[in-house]
């Protein structure tokens, strides 16, 4: 197992949806008071199953939101000097991209209830 700062570091090995706009995680080392962020937006729902499963919701984004995120990710390309400081809401854990097809790419993070965050390597795809 691998640990950081004594905390036991939940690990995603795979990503399956789910035909109800969710998506079922795979890997090891989970607990039940982990969430789950894409970038600096929770999802609605995380349920614990096991050590080795969570179910999480994918949150509907409004457009409002979409917008400035899509600003923002645009600022961040051009201005690449910048782009550290270019961090989304809440954490420097949840730098988002932009591609070419304007998809936002989300990363997708587990956080736990005493607030650390775990970047997975995993990202989401919003449009």
């Amino acid at each position: 197992q691998i640990t950081a700062n004594k905390q036991i570091v939940p690990i995603i090995h795979d990503i399956s949806p789910t035909p109800d706009k969710s998506m079922s995680l795979t890997g090891v080392s989970f607990t039940d008071d982990l969430h789950c962020f894409f970038g600096p937006i929770p999802s609605p729902n995380t349920k614990f199953v096991s050590s080795t499963s969570i179910l999480v919701e994918i949150p509907m984004i409004t457009l409002t939101e979409m917008l400035e995120i899509r600003r923002l990710a645009s600022n961040m390309a051009m201005n690449s000097d910048k782009r550290a400081q270019l961090l989304s809401c809440t954490s420097s854990h949840s730098v988002f991209e932009m591609d070419n097809s304007g998809f936002v790419h989300m990363p997708i993070l587990l956080v736990r209830s005493n607030k650390i965050v775990f970047r997975t390597g995993f990202y989401h795809r919003f449009k």
